[in-house]
């Protein structure tokens, strides 16, 4: 009996002892198609992907509906029983646009609903908006209004304003319960596929948003445009037909469609639409989360009229019910599918259809419109889709859009230049500052003039490029620390060129020493909602160890402890690291080290950040 009792205590203990279900398994993508373990199964990789999910994880909660936490990865993104749901500053063309559209559309708009709260993004920019008086917003999980105010910094602290009020509980019930009536309504609750949300799908909740509007007020419905077929699109856009006899589809991000439905059809005059986007918080929203500074950038964005929606209902598309969930289903079933739904054929469609424009009064350049498409997509980091269709100028652009995102800046430049249009727009004005100025041409001056009216803080970045290129070393310091600096406070500048600065930060230590100090310290504090922050302390790692010495290496090592990069070149500076100071983790270190050859022979690869030992 004695032995059972101490096997009992031995059991409890060891109970208490355990780690329990880690990051790895509480917040990893966990959807069907969506799991992101290392396609190697080599030990090596097997734990780095661990370690790099346990690591990312700043902050979890258990809500009353949902296991809630937060990543700092590439921004603050929040993640809901496993999937994330958005990201501050990836999903910002989406988040902060998704409302604001609609006041562009509807000036003088006095009330909104948003439906599902997330960064706060869509909230807090409605509620800056001077004739909006009151902003409410429905959110499930009361725990999301935490996540909310850590994302600060891009909605406007919608939290904290005062026209800005959550209400905790179910959408449908506050629609069907409730008596005000809006200007607004927009959703955006989590992907349909999941348990539950595609009831915000419905012709049933459609008809409960349409008694909740004013006669000429609007309904902004998200809908994912990856992971999913054209039936299911198709589906959604018929059964919003069925209620709403007007619709217009929007491009809000690379991979997002708004839907925007009203009881009316709209002529956009064009003098009156240039005027309001010149308009805060407009003008400023533009801007950071579309690069768009024309109207033309903002058109670009319209993918269908109303003649599109007729025709898909005209083909006697079936619609979604409370009692005939089709979504839902079809989601969960074309998930991952080899052939999904394709934004370009849906464009491609709209023109045959003749409703690939909006109806406008006033002259606009189409030709800027069709070729500002594909900035779409830089501005979310990725490359436009290639279309074995398109011009031979588009087609040399999308290539020249490529290489900038690859960091091959001067290449860029030179394949943009063998099509005859002249760069315009934000994203080209970027793309030529930074490039001319890698080539350095003393030609940027004048696109990193043109960018300082954009984003103050990216001409900074520029400057420095240009400045180092010229042999200006102090100048191209100075500016370099400027633009680290300012990236913590403005959420704004492209994550693509932040990238850029971080590798010639890494690239100016590396041939100039003297200077590691100063961009040290200026790489020290965390960016605006955490963006870009694996690579921002990977670079400031790699810009010590180009001081000759362990410059401050510990202090460049702490912020990845305990679930460090499982890397040979980081294990090892970190050993290395810990036995000039004499920190109490050397043992644990040099084990760590010791056991990375051990689990298998393939080398993790180094990337560009990668530190260089110290002699």
């Amino acid at each position: 009996m004695a032995a059972v009792a101490v096997a009992r205590i031995l059991v409890v203990v060891a109970c208490f002892q355990a780690d329990g279900p880690t990051a790895v398994w509480r917040h990893s993508s966990i959807g069907v198609g969506r799991a992101n373990v290392p396609a190697s199964p080599a030990p090596n990789a097997l734990k780095a992907w661990v370690n790099d999910m346990r690591r990312s994880i700043v902050w979890e909660r258990e809500g009353v509906e949902s296991s809630v936490a937060v990543q700092a990865l590439a921004g603050l993104s929040f993640v809901v029983n496993g999937k994330v749901d958005g990201n501050a500053r990836n999903d910002a063309p989406t988040q902060v646009m998704s409302g604001l559209i609609g006041t562009l559309l509807h000036p003088g708009a006095r009330r909104s609903l948003v439906i599902g709260l997330g960064t706060g993004s869509t909230a807090g920019w409605l509620a800056a908006v001077p004739s909006m008086e009151r902003t409410d917003v429905v959110e499930l999980e009361p725990v999301i209004l935490d996540v909310a105010r850590m994302c600060g910094p891009v909605n406007h602290d919608a939290i904290d304003n005062p026209r800005v009020h959550v209400i905790e509980g179910d959408a449908r019930e506050v629609l069907m319960a409730g008596r005000e009536k809006y200007d607004l309504v927009q959703s955006e609750p989590s992907n349909p596929y999941r348990a539950g949300v595609a009831s915000l799908f419905t012709q049933e909740f459609y008809e409960a948003v349409a008694s909740r509007l004013e006669p000429r007020g609007l309904f902004l419905q998200w809908v994912q445009a990856y992971d999913v077929d054209e039936w299911t699109i198709s589906t959604i856009v018929a059964t919003l037909g069925a209620v709403f006899p007007d619709i217009e589809i929007w491009q809000t991000h690379q991979t997002d469609l708004l839907l925007v439905a009203s009881r009316e059809t709209r002529r956009l005059d064009v003098a009156a639409l240039w005027s309001r986007i010149r308009e805060e918080p407009l003008a400023t929203a533009l801007r950071g989360a579309w690069r768009a500074v024309e109207l033309e950038d903002v058109l670009a964005r319209f993918v269908a009229g109303p003649a599109l929606v007729r025709s898909v209902r005209g083909r006697g598309q079936a619609v979604n019910t409370d009692d005939r969930n089709r979504a839902e289903f079809a989601f969960a079933r074309t998930l991952s599918r080899s052939e999904p739904f394709d934004v370009g054929r849906l464009r491609r469609r709209a023109a045959t259809l003749g409703a690939d424009r909006p109806v406008v009064d006033g002259a606009v350049d189409w030709d800027r419109v069709a070729r500002q498409r594909a900035a779409i997509y830089l501005v979310a980091g990725t490359a436009p889709p290639a279309d074995a269709g398109a011009p031979d100028a588009e087609r040399v652009r999308a290539q020249a859009y490529a290489q900038y995102l690859s960091g091959e800046l001067v290449a860029a430049v030179k394949t943009f230049a063998a099509q005859p249009a002249p760069p315009e727009g934000t994203v080209e004005t970027t793309l030529f500052a930074e490039g001319l100025a890698d080539a350095g041409d003393p030609g940027a001056a004048s696109y990193i003039r043109a960018l300082r009216d954009i984003d103050p803080t990216e001409a900074e970045a520029a400057t420095a490029r240009l400045a180092l290129r010229l042999g200006q070393l102090p100048l191209a310091r100075d500016a370099l620390v400027s633009a680290f600096v300012h990236y913590r406070s403005d959420p704004w500048p492209s994550q693509v060129s932040m990238s850029h600065a971080l590798a010639l930060a890494d690239e100016l230590t590396r041939a100039h020493p003297e200077m590691v100090p100063l961009v040290f310290d200026a790489l020290r504090e965390p960016f605006a909602v955490a963006a870009i922050e694996e690579p921002r302390r990977l670079v400031r790692l790699s810009v010590g160890s180009h001081s000759g010495t362990f410059y401050r290496c510990g202090e460049a090592i702490e912020p990845f402890e305990p679930h460090v990069p499982w890397r040979a070149d980081v294990l090892e500076y970190r050993a290395h690291c810990y036995e000039q100071t004499r920190d109490r983790r050397v043992s644990e270190a040099r084990a760590d080290l010791e056991e990375y050859p051990r689990r298998d022979r393939t080398a993790h690869p180094a990337g560009p950040t990668a530190p260089a030992r110290a002699p």
